[in-house]
């Protein structure tokens, strides 16, 4: 698997390289249909480094709109929620943009979460279209099914502790979806960052408007589901 730099860090990239696309609509159309959770267990770990800030977090520069961005970073939130959103640091503040209108609906105050990073394409499928159950959906998709904190994996390569604020800003964006890019405006939280834990600067992404996301964006038309935004 190749990899790029990204502020220090060894990003690896290109996880749909010579893979086919109808492969993955029979695998998730299957997994879907299974409606027995597989058990899993629960495992402690812990990181050699923990840092605080952003300045250690593998960013990648997003030359449309001249904004850093972090790469495949998966958001657990501390009511089980699992999501997959674009976090972006502008003028040494970070955001996250969250398209669901109703993410707030029943919760209260700011949102504590977990942001993790995981070579698993389950992750990745289950994080970039609407599914209604995504904690089945990684149960069931293989055996690999060891977890750090609830449905976080043990081969996590970092994690970042944050809290999701209700302070929003308007931003214009030009946002590349696939071969298209469309000029938008859009709401972002600010995403307070408490500190990062890792072992070493290795980890696994997905470019704006790369091979990946260009799979992620035909395969969310095969499948008719709804894509997330990346």
């Amino acid at each position: 698997m190749e990899y790029v730099k990204a502020n220090g860090w060894q990003v690896y990239i290109d996880f749909f390289r010579n893979t086919q696309l109808d492969e993955f609509v029979d695998k998730i159309n299957s997994t879907n249909a299974i409606e027995v959770e597989n058990n899993f267990s629960i495992k402690n770990k812990k990181f050699k480094h923990v840092f605080h800030g952003i300045k250690s977090l593998p960013l990648f520069y997003d030359p449309l709109n001249r904004v850093n961005y972090l790469t495949l970073g998966f958001v657990y939130d501390s009511y089980g929620h699992l999501g997959f959103y674009r976090i972006e640091v502008r003028n040494n503040k970070e955001y996250i943009f969250i398209a669901d209108k109703n993410y707030f609906k029943g919760k209260n105050g700011n949102i504590p979460v977990k942001i993790f990073n995981t070579c698993s394409v389950k992750y990745i499928i289950a994080s970039s279209f609407h599914m209604d159950d995504k904690k089945k959906f990684i149960l069931n998709y293989d055996n690999n099914n060891s977890f750090y904190q609830g449905i976080i994996p043990v081969n996590t390569n970092f994690i970042i502790d944050a809290e999701i604020m209700r302070d929003k800003e308007t931003f214009q964006e030009r946002i590349s979806f696939g071969e298209e890019i469309i000029n938008a405006k859009l709401d972002y939280n600010r995403l307070k960052i408490h500190r990062i834990s890792f072992d070493e600067k290795k980890c696994s992404g997905i470019l704006q408007g790369g091979n990946d996301h260009l799979f992620l964006y035909k395969l969310g038309n095969a499948l008719g589901k709804i894509q997330g935004k990346i």
